[in-house]
C-alpha cells in the first residue's frame, strides 16, 4: 500500500480530510514483528500518550504505548 493509498483510507475511515491525515503522519507498520504476534490492529490510545507526556521529563524520550 502506497503512503497516498493509506491517507485516503484513513481520511475515509475517520472523516478527516487527506491533508489533515497527511499532517497526522500515519504509517504502516513493516512487518507483524514490529508490534509481536497480534491478531487485532496496533492502536494507540492519544489520551494515555498525552497524559504520560504531561508528566514526563520534557529532555527524555517516553515510550509509545500501544494497546490492542
Amino acid at each position: 500500500m502506497t503512503q497516498r493509498e493509506l491517507n485516503r483510507a484513513v481520511a475515509r475511515a475517520t472523516g478527516e480530510s487527506v491533508s489533515e491525515i497527511e499532517h497526522m503522519g500515519f504509517s504502516e507498520l513493516s512487518s507483524l514483528d514490529d508490534m509481536g504476534d497480534r491478531d487485532e490492529p496496533a492502536i494507540l490510545d492519544w489520551d494515555a500518550l498525552e497524559a504520560q507526556l504531561a508528566c514526563e521529563d520534557p529532555d527524555g524520550e517516553p515510550p509509545l504505548l500501544a494497546v490492542a
